[in-house]
Order: C-alpha cells, then sequence, then structure tokens
C-alpha cells in the first residue's frame, strides 16, 4: 500500500450552482435544548438583506417529497426550503431557516408537518407560516404520516416522535439499532419498515410490535426500502414485494416485484403507483393502477407526453397529478397518463461547475470545469467567455486592471472584461494561491499552515502561525488579516506576523472569504457561511442549501458566492472600504519537494509573467537530535522542546529488565520530507541490570508516521511489549479521498544485537461495502494467512481463509526497514 502525501485535494462538483446571499440569523429546529418554546416561528433574522439564490432556477435544493392541502402543493426540499404552488405550476420559494434537510411531509388535519436531518419538525396551516417544533431528539426523521387522530415521525435508532395536535411532541425510543426508513398509516394501525426488512405495527404511535414475515431464504436475504396504504391494503416494497390487510400477516406477491414500486397515491375510486423496470441495463419508469382492493390485481399505465426520467414522489389534489421527477424536474397531469413538464432546473453555466468568483471593472467572472468562463455586470445575467481552454480551471483573481485565472494543467489567462482572454507563460500545474495585499504588506497562505508576508514582493518572510493545516484564502478589513482552511480553521492577525487560532464553530472546509459592507463571510463545505464583524467573533449562518461553496467574493454592494450547485448573492445598500489592490497580480507557486516557494507575478499591462519577479523563499528545515548513549533516567533521553507520545515498559533483550520503548515528538510543527509536521522519534532503551543506567538500544527517525496529512487521522495508535516482542501499531484513515481504513501491525524482536522484525498484520476494510481483508505474515517461518470476508448481509463476497508461502531472503531489521508502508512485500500489499 502506498503512502502518499495529499497536498492539493481536488474537488468533484457535481452540478453547477450560483448563489447571492444574504446573511441570515436564526435558531437550529431540532437541536436538544434551544427550541424552549413549543412554538417557534421559522423566520431568519436578517444582517445583511437575505440570501437570494441565483443560479439555477428555479430549485437549487433537491426536492425530497410533496403533499397537497387547503388548496396548495407544497415541495419539501434540502437545506430546510419548501416550495408552493397553486396549480404545480407556478411555484415560490420559503426559506425555512434550518440547517437541515427534509425527508417527508404529509398534510393531515388541517395542517403540513415537515420532518428531516437532525430532529427536524415544521408546521404550518397555510403553507405561508412556518413553525419550528421540539422533537426532542436530533436523530433523522426519515418519515411522517397521520392517523387515530396522531401524527407520528419515525427515523433512524428506533426513533418515534409522537404528537396529538403537531405541536407538543414526546419522543418515543423503540427498539435501538432499527432504523425506521418510510412510514404508512391503514386499517387504524401504524406500520412502519426499517433497514434491512423488518417491519413494526402500532395502534398508537408508542408501543410498537416486531412483526414476523417469511419473504426471505439464506442466499437471497429481503430488503424493503417503501411501505404505503392503498385500496384497504398495506404494501411493501423492495427486492421482494409484500401485502398485508390487517399489517400483522404478509403475503409475498412475486409478480410485483418486478416494478420495484416506490409510492402509491390514492386518486379517487383508484390508486397510482411508480416504479422502474430493468431491461438490457436501462431502467425505464413505469407506472400502474391499482382498482381491486386486495393490492394485487395493478394494470399498468400507459405513459404520454413528456418522458419521466424518473419519479421519486407525487401528490393528488384539485384533480391534478404533482411529481417530482429526475433531475429536479416538477411534472403535472390530470389523469395519471399524460404528463407535462412544468418546472426543469436550468443552469447559466450548463453542466461545467463553478470553480472560483471574483469582481473587477464593473463585472462579476466566474471560471468553471472543462475551460468555462462566464461574466456578469450584476451577478444576475451570465455572459459565455472565450478562454481557449479544455482543461478545468481552479482559481481566478482581480489586480489592477484586470483579471487572471489558472487551470489545472498549468495554463495562465488574462482578461480586462473577462469575454476575450490572453494566454501567457505556461508552468508545471501546481497551487495557483493569490497574495493579497493591503496594510502596505503583502499576505500570501498555503499548505501545512504556511504564512508567508513581504513589505515589497522581493523579501519574504515566514510568519509563525498556530496551526499547520491547509490555508486556502484570506482576506483583510477592519484592521485584521484572516485566513481560512481546512477543518474550520480560521487565523487572524493584527499585522501579518503574528497570529491567533479563532473558534469558526465547525470541523467543515472553509474555502473562501472575502470582506465587505463592514463584514467578513467565509464560506465552504455542505452550504457553510460563517460571518464575522471583527475577523474574531463568527457566527455560523442559514444559507438555504447543502452544496459546497468554493468561492466568495465582494462587488456591486453584494457578496457572491459560487459552488457546486449554485450561486448565492447579497446585496447591502452601502459599499465599504476593503483590501487596497496591488499593481500587480501575484501568486505562491510552491516546488515539487515543498523546501521552497517561488512568488511570482503579472503586471497589468504585461502578457506574460515576470520571470523578474520569482523569488525562492526558503522553508525552515529540521535536524533529528543525537541521543545520549547512557542516561541514569528516562528523562536523560528527552531532549528540550520534546515531549512523550507514548511509552511502555517490559523485558526484551531477556534480561528481566524493565526495559523502556516510548515515542517522543516535537512541539513545533516543521518542514520534514516534503510536509509540514511535528517529528516523531522511536527510541529504545535497555535498562542495566549492573549499573541501573538505561542504554540506547535504538533510536528511529522515520519508522514512527507522523501526522502530517490533514484530511487524514494521526496514523500512529500505539506502542506495546508482549512475550519480549515490541508491537508498533497504525492505521490509515482519510476523513475524505478514500472509502478504505488500513490497520498495521509490525512485531519486533530483538536478537543478534539488532531489532528483527518477525510478524506484521494488515486489516483492510472497505467502509463502503463493509467488505474487509486481513493479512498476517510470519517472516520466521516464510507463512502468510489471508482471510477476506464482509460485515454486510448485502455483500457477495464471502468468507475465505488462503496459506501461502512468502518469498523472502532474509529477516528485515528496523534499520533496513526504515518506515511503515514502504517494503513492497508481495504482489498485493507494501507493509
Amino acid at each position: 500500500m502506498n503512502k502518499s502525501i495529499q497536498t492539493s485535494p481536488k474537488f468533484t462538483l457535481l452540478c453547477a450552482v450560483i448563489i447571492t446571499f444574504t446573511c441570515l440569523t436564526c435558531s437550529r429546529p431540532g437541536k436538544e435544548n434551544t427550541v424552549k418554546q413549543n412554538e417557534t416561528r421559522g423566520k431568519c433574522g436578517q444582517t445583511l438583506d437575505a440570501w437570494e439564490w441565483r443560479d439555477p432556477l428555479p430549485w437549487g435544493n433537491s426536492p425530497c417529497d410533496i403533499a397537497y392541502g387547503n388548496g396548495q402543493f407544497v415541495v419539501a426540499a434540502d437545506g430546510g426550503v419548501i416550495f408552493t404552488s397553486s396549480d404545480g405550476i407556478d411555484w415560490k420559494r420559503k426559506n425555512l431557516c434550518t440547517l437541515y434537510n427534509f425527508h417527508s411531509i404529509v398534510y393531515e388535519a388541517g395542517q403540513f408537518v415537515a420532518v428531516g436531518d437532525s430532529g427536524t419538525i415544521f408546521t404550518s396551516r397555510d403553507a405561508l407560516s412556518w413553525y419550528s417544533r421540539n422533537s426532542g431528539t436530533r436523530k433523522c426523521l426519515n418519515a411522517v404520516s397521520f392517523g387515530n387522530n396522531r401524527f407520528v415521525a419515525a427515523g433512524e435508532d428506533g426513533t418515534i416522535c409522537v404528537s396529538q395536535d403537531a405541536v407538543s411532541w414526546k419522543l418515543n425510543q423503540q427498539s435501538a439499532g432499527d432504523d425506521f426508513r418510510d412510514l404508512t398509516f391503514g386499517s387504524g394501525t401504524f406500520a412502519a419498515i426499517s433497514y434491512p426488512g423488518s417491519i413494526f405495527t402500532s395502534i398508537d404511535g408508542i408501543d410498537w410490535v416486531r412483526i414476523e414475515h417469511d419473504s426471505t431464504d439464506n442466499s437471497h436475504p429481503r430488503y424493503l426500502y417503501y411501505i404505503f396504504y392503498a385500496q384497504n391494503t398495506f404494501m411493501a416494497s423492495g427486492n421482494v414485494f409484500l401485502t398485508s390487510t390487517d399489517g400483522k400477516k404478509w403475503r409475498k406477491q412475486e409478480e410485483l416485484a418486478k416494478y420495484n414500486l416506490i409510492f402509491c397515491i390514492p386518486a379517487g375510486d383508484r390508486c397510482l403507483a411508480f416504479g422502474t423496470i430493468e431491461k438490457n441495463y436501462k431502467k425505464t419508469v413505469i407506472a400502474v393502477s391499482l382498482k381491486d382492493q386486495d393490492g394485487i390485481t395493478w394494470t399498468p399505465v400507459d405513459l404520454k407526453g413528456d418522458t419521466l426520467r424518473f419519479m421519486s414522489k407525487c401528490a393528488y389534489g384539485a384533480g391534478i397529478f404533482a411529481g417530482l421527477g429526475g433531475a429536479n424536474c416538477i411534472y403535472t397531469s390530470q389523469d395519471g397518463s399524460t404528463w407535462t413538464r412544468r418546472i426543469q432546473e436550468k443552469s447559466s453555466f450548463g453542466y461545467k461547475l463553478p470553480r472560483s468568483v471574483a469582481y473587477g471593472n464593473g463585472r462579476f467572472i466566474v471560471v468553471c470545469t472543462r475551460g468555462g468562463v462566464y461574466t456578469s455586470p450584476d451577478g444576475v445575467v451570465w455572459t459565455t467567455g472565450n478562454s481557449r481552454v479544455k482543461e478545468d480551471f481552479v482559481v481566478v483573481a482581480f489586480k489592477g486592471d484586470r483579471f487572471a485565472a489558472m487551470s489545472e494543467d498549468g495554463s495562465l489567462m488574462t482578461s480586462i472584461d473577462g469575454v476575450t482572454w490572453n494566454s501567457l507563460d505556461r508552468f508545471e500545474p501546481g497551487h495557483f494561491l493569490p497574495v493579497i495585499f493591503a496594510a502596505e504588506k503583502y499576505i500570501a497562505v498555503g499548505d501545512f499552515g504556511t504564512v508567508l508576508t513581504s513589505p515589497d514582493a522581493i523579501s519574504w518572510t515566514i510568519a509563525k502561525v498556530p496551526t499547520k493545516q491547509r490555508l486556502i484564502s484570506a482576506a483583510y478589513g477592519a484592521g485584521q488579516f484572516v485566513a481560512v482552511g481546512e477543518n474550520g480553521t480560521i487565523i487572524s492577525s493584527s499585522d501579518g506576523a503574528t497570529w491567533e487560532t479563532r473558534s469558526s464553530g465547525t470541523t467543515e472546509d472553509i474555502y473562501s472569504i472575502a470582506y465587505g459592507a463592514g463584514r467578513f463571510i467565509a464560506v465552504g463545505f455542505y452550504g457553510l457561511i460563517l460571518t464575522s464583524p471583527d475577523g474574531i467573533t463568527w457566527t455560523q449562518e442559514i444559507s438555504g442549501t447543502q452544496n459546497f461553496f468554493h468561492s466568495i467574493t465582494w462587488g456591486d454592494n453584494q457578496f457572491l458566492a459560487v459552488g457546486t450547485h449554485g450561486i448565492l448573492a447579497s446585496r447591502t445598500a452601502s459599499d465599504s472600504v476593503v483590501a487596497s489592490p496591488a499593481d500587480t497580480i501575484f501568486c505562491l507557486w510552491p516546488s515539487a519537494d515543498y523546501t521552497s516557494y517561488d512568488v511570482r507575478s503579472v503586471y497589468p499591462r504585461s502578457e506574460a509573467w515576470s520571470m523578474e519577479a520569482m523569488v525562492p523563499v526558503n522553508l525552515q528545515t529540521f535536524s533529528f537530535p543525537d541521543l545520549p548513549v547512557n542516561g541514569k533516567s528516562i528523562d536523560d533521553f528527552i531532549p528540550q522542546g520534546w515531549d512523550i507520545l507514548d511509552s511502555v515498559s517490559g523485558d526484551l533483550n531477556k534480561d528481566n529488565s524493565a526495559d523502556i520503548a516510548m515515542v517522543i515528538q516535537y512541539r513545533d510543527s516543521v518542514h520534514i520530507d516534503e510536509s509540514f509536521s511535528q517529528p516523531r522519534v522511536l527510541v529504545i532503551l535497555f535498562k542495566g541490570n549492573n549499573d541501573n543506567q538505561y542504554h540506547l538500544a535504538e533510536q528511529s527517525n522515520t519508522f514512527i508516521l507522523m501526522d502530517d496529512e490533514p484530511n487524514r487521522e494521526d496514523p500512529f495508535s500505539g506502542i506495546g511489549i508482549s512475550k519480549g516482542v515490541l508491537n508498533l501499531n497504525f492505521h490509515l484513515f482519510y476523513t475524505m479521498g478514500s472509502w478504505f481504513m488500513t490497520g498495521s501491525s509490525y512485531k519486533f524482536r530483538y536478537q543478534g544485537n539488532e531489532f528483527v522484525l518477525i510478524g506484521a498484520d494488515m486489516n483492510i476494510y472497505a467502509r463502503n461495502t463493509s467488505d474487509f481483508e486481513d493479512f498476517s505474515y510470519n517472516f520466521l517461518t516464510k507463512k502468510r494467512r489471508f482471510i477476506k470476508g464482509s460485515f454486510s448481509e448485502e455483500s457477495e463476497v464471502k468468507n475465505d481463509t488462503v496459506w501461502s508461502t512468502i518469498k523472502i531472503d532474509k529477516l528485515e531489521t528496523m534499520k533496513t526497514f526504515s518506515q511503515p508502508y514502504s517494503w513492497k512485500v508481495d504482489q498485493e500489499n507494501y507493509l
């Protein structure tokens, strides 16, 4: 297994979006002990004006469910957004100011009730005024239904919430570990399904009974995803189709399983259900109609009109079907057969995804994937520019009188109007980190907590920064330089030399920051918006979306942010003074081995990057200490500026003395091995029987992996001694970029005056499939045991054990095998 250093994360974007921001402040519905009153109005306080969704229109948020009542169709969508329509054609958007997604909505007893993530519950009688309700839980609520004069919401980990008025809710924990997926009511009974295929019933929503049903065999486990009630019959759908008239006795319907039905909508004297049929690896939408009272005899519906790519949910009212189709489309039909597409989400950028935004010369410029460039005077109407670049753009900046942009292949472009672009010199692909100029100095930020300052862009100084997280963006305002980066990192400085950590209140990545209208706005992962008047105290705001924002800028009296699925903007009445533009566009370019940074520049009226301005910036290097050979105590082997990270005692050289193995770590992060981190040293000390002193038996400066990657957990898991064998344990777990987790243990024994690797274990776990592989190596017997299997019932991987012979000529020692994951021990693995 190869060890790699992640220095330039590439974002995989799903679809293009632009949004205009207006900062919002409100409570987080569903958070325990924060909604103290039963009735909290779902209305946001305004700190600028209001965040306004700009692109794509009209949605920007994926709809999840639809209901009809009080003369209105209501769609509940991601990001706590509601859409309403009286006819299914013209729709209005309303942001309920919650951080969480909705999953289900119903209209019963004169009220709309919508439920979602983190225990979110909102209610409304008219679809105009919405109120946040206290569910008493932060568990995800996946479904809501009504019956026997009460509302019941069901969700993960057996969570049930019950209310007779939709205002006061009682939390009822059922069967912990059972995640309720769907819920319905009929024949005086609530019926719910949980993962993977259990069925529960209840009369009052409080006491639940698990229903046993024979619908599987050992080779084909059952999976149930949806449950609904129509024509006096319960129906549960998954890779099997079950029906029941009372919720207690269930029968398999083999013929109906092929429809993969998702939902069923009562409409007059019949009900209409939608699903998909797969043929020749292509899925086709199918509708079936049921008039009989047995839930068995379904009649296929001849679908006409606009092609349905998918139908996830549907509602019926005022003689109209309104359904949620694929690609965020809305379809309507009067007969359930002929469908018309009423809403189709459109983006100004097509299939090109926004990467960065800048403002200058009275216009906004957005650069996208696939060489896309777009200009707008107001952030509303966009015009396509011609960059003549096919690669994905990374960033755009404005200084002087023109824009500069760079693509992933190293192409550098400049433009005055954003329409016509000129190619500059092409460099090797790498980071393009814009340098800001304010308070008579230049500030550049980069990987591993790098901050460089300069008074003239020629002589640069490395600032001491209290973080090693990757810094991505910087801004200046209110007398403060502020830099943001991965894992919620925010640091600020009044002079650019001394920096302090600020609490962002989040661990999500922050990708961009801008200053205007007397405040900082920072945006990032999962719809994150943070605001601050001074760069010190930060507040999280509601964006109304959970899509990523990669860039934000200030111009034309508004903030404009671009992300994976939209543009958001905010308007204010007056402009404000921000960082003064420099006469030159600078960028920070790290060398391949990260031993230096080059500062490169392009002057506004030149057509090439100025080679004269290339200035190498030598970064700090590090030398490991030479530990003493002998010492009276352990402290004698801990140099100044170092601390013990882990230690263990035990007999390692068979003299019945308590020897010591420990890992020490340097207190500061330094540049070492192409990264910034805190160096670590493995120290092994033998306890002398005669002199009662400790003697240095081994010092390894390379074997203990450093915590040097922001997107990876600390790989060091600890050390141990067992039966004279030293065990060194590691694990690789990346928080993004990989589904795999790897754990490794190395066994060293002291023999022949050196520590010899006698064995190793490695286990690899796939988080997305729950499959695993275990490797155990015995280098003394030259045998390898390989076990593969899965913790998931859905996996097709069968448990198996295979023994094989290891081809090695001699045993490795701690000196010859100096670092984990560097030795290709066989065709499958690096140990």
